[in-house]
């Protein structure tokens, strides 16, 4: 039997997954004592629930990939790329900043671009309208600086 969405019917498209312990809730009318200890084993909690409904294995993955690849690995590239700049490019460290800004802005604008391609419908698609418009600007563009350049024709 095919699940049905909130369109289908009202109902979910998914069966909800009950909690077999749910004693470590906070309780509205608790005492700060209980509040700073609840903060202190959230992740304890948020961890033993991630191996209970996805297994230990996707738990490992998912922590290596945050704590080492997006966090270790990210914070010795910053470390590296300032000597890099002066030493191999000749740059200096302000400009090295501002190219690394420059470098970043599209992941900063990431959430914003997703949401404005849900919203916006252009053809009947969502997404594949947007693709194509943009890489057809930015081979348009890439042709007017190299022809401008004088690196081709």
């Amino acid at each position: 039997m095919k699940n049905e969405g909130p369109g289908d019917g009202g109902r979910a498209a998914y069966e909800p997954v009950e909690d077999a312990d749910s004693d470590d809730a906070l309780p509205t009318d608790a005492p700060a004592g209980q509040v700073a200890l609840h903060y202190a084993t959230s992740p304890h909690t948020f961890f033993k629930r991630l191996v209970q409904h996805f297994g230990w294995r996707f738990t490992v993955q998912l922590s290596v990939m945050y704590l080492l690849v997006k966090g270790v690995l990210n914070s010795g590239i910053y470390l590296v790329m300032l000597p890099f700049c002066q030493k191999t490019l000749g740059v200096s460290g302000e400009d090295c900043q501002t190219l690394g800004a420059i470098a970043g802005t599209p992941f900063a604008l990431k959430g914003a671009i997703g949401v404005a391609s849900d919203m916006v419908v252009l053809f009947g698609y969502h997404k594949l309208s947007l693709i194509i418009a943009s890489a057809a600007i930015g081979t348009v563009r890439e042709y007017q600086y190299l022809r401008n350049t004088q690196k081709i024709f």
